[in-house]
């Protein structure tokens, strides 16, 4: 059985020792369907980190060798509770770098932590 107070606070300390403030914002539309501009919708403390899946990867041939690279995934590790009114398409700035949100995990259901995906916008 799993101690969830304990969970709580082993969270609530690193974030307050390791963690950052993230702004998410979302797109507001207009009645037709267009974006007029964006709405803060929260911030919150978040730990950022990356992982790769062992069969998700990129090959790459460059002449006659070919390269094998993982394709790196970004999360936010955060507090559930916090994360609750984030949807995927919102918006947060990382770096100088705009993301999006792709989709968010409870982790082992117990309604503490929260893993957000999110994909690095590609300005064209």
């Amino acid at each position: 059985m799993i101690n969830t107070r304990f969970e709580r606070y082993k969270l609530d300390r690193t974030l307050k020792r390791d963690g950052k403030a993230y702004e998410f914002y979302r797109n507001a539309f207009d009645k037709y369907g267009d974006k007029t501009h964006i709405v803060h919708v929260v911030t919150l403390d978040a730990i950022y980190h990356e992982t790769t899946l062992p069969n998700n990867y990129m090959i790459q041939v460059v002449d006659d060798a070919t390269q094998v690279r993982h394709k790196k995934y970004t999360l936010l590790l955060c507090r559930w509770q916090e994360a609750e009114t984030i949807k995927d398409g919102d918006i947060v700035f990382i770096g100088g770098d705009t993301y999006t949100v792709t989709g968010k995990n409870n982790i082992q259901q117990l309604g503490i932590y929260c893993d957000i995906s999110v994909e690095k916008v590609i300005e064209t």
